[in-house]
């Protein structure tokens, strides 16, 4: 409430104050900055509007706000609303925001946590503590200067929370089956029966697919591919760059740029050892780990469909520092394979 609607519990719906001076930004600036929406007139557009910028809607939307202020009580427009708002990452409502990106339940998260994810509503994309930490940061300190100006926290948990370094990392549960097309295509026709409501209204959808015969071929394709790749050489890195004098986090931001491909990572070569028979690499989004060379010995290069060089004596055989390639993980520090 600090964030969004600090007089939620004064107010009939609608907040004058707030709608003026939202006005007369609009009138002097050419756009709102500060905002006029109540927490009231939020859930009025979440759940009964469309997202279309216009006076009409915003008519309808004070409208709404004041029949829903009529029916409920505070309490339940407040968790209507926590239980719907967009925070990013595909998270709709402030407890799958707590798992995505914390891994725990909202009873569970700290002063910090709960503000960070309190800086969001506004602008999930701008304030994003995974793709934009600096501005989240920010947001989540002036959220709790605002709650210790309005009374809602102590100095001291003000100090100790705007002091907490960000611990936001993204979650999720991983799929059962490797299923993406079937997936899609109960996507695109829930989205076809319910419009964008099949993102926020909590649909349950159950599918005629065999999940174990379904992963079963979906691994015996994957594997049959890869050995087919492999019987045909290696044939090269997927990018190569400059890595002298890169830190670690920035050879992270360099490896955004290659995608993740099913089970394969992509790595960049930080290092070989021929002596030791091992290479080193730094993984996207899993950071340092080891290759050992017998890993890489089936590596021939590729020449033609039917013609592959020979076979490789040493890591550097292989890969240089710098080459890109996809590795399979098994567990850090170690890479299973390449």
């Amino acid at each position: 409430m600090a964030a969004e609607d600090a007089r939620f519990y004064e107010h009939f719906g609608v907040d004058i104050k707030g709608l003026t001076r939202a006005a007369v930004e609009l009138i002097t600036t050419g756009e709102i900055q500060s905002g006029g929406s109540t927490i009231t007139m939020q859930v009025a557009k979440n759940y009964f509007l469309s997202r279309d910028r216009t006076f009409i809607r915003k008519f309808n939307e004070i409208l709404l706000a004041l029949q829903i202020e009529r029916e409920l009580d505070k309490n339940r427009i407040l968790e209507l609303y926590l239980n719907k708002i967009y925070l990013g990452n595909r998270a709709y409502g402030i407890a799958a925001a707590a798992q995505v990106y914390y891994d725990k339940p909202v009873t569970e998260l700290s002063l910090a946590q709960m503000a960070m994810l309190a800086g969001l509503p506004k602008a999930p994309s701008a304030y994003n503590p995974l793709a934009n930490p600096e501005r989240a940061l920010i947001r989540r300190n002036w959220i709790l200067g605002r709650m210790k100006d309005l009374g809602y926290i102590t100095e001291d948990a003000w100090s100790l929370a705007s002091k907490a370094p960000l611990t936001a990392s993204y979650n999720t549960r991983d799929a059962e089956v490797d299923a993406d097309y079937v997936a899609e295509m109960a996507r695109a026709e829930m989205v076809r029966r319910y419009g964008e409501n099949a993102y926020t209204d909590g649909y349950s959808v159950t599918l005629t697919v065999d999940s174990d015969k379904q992963q079963t071929a979906t691994e015996a394709l994957r594997a049959g591919l890869e050995a087919y790749d492999r019987r045909h050489g290696f044939r090269g890195p997927i990018g190569q760059f400059d890595i002298e004098g890169l830190t670690p986090a920035e050879l992270s931001d360099k490896m955004q740029n290659y995608p993740r491909v099913e089970t394969l990572v992509p790595a960049v070569v930080t290092s070989i050892d021929d002596e030791k028979n091992e290479v080193k690499v730094h993984a996207r989004r899993l950071g340092p780990g080891v290759m050992p060379f017998e890993t890489m010995t089936w590596a021939r290069r590729f020449r033609t469909e039917s013609i592959t060089g020979p076979e490789p004596e040493k890591p550097s055989d292989v890969v240089n520092p710098g080459d890109v390639i996809y590795v399979k993980v098994d567990q850090l520090p170690q890479i299973k394979d390449s």
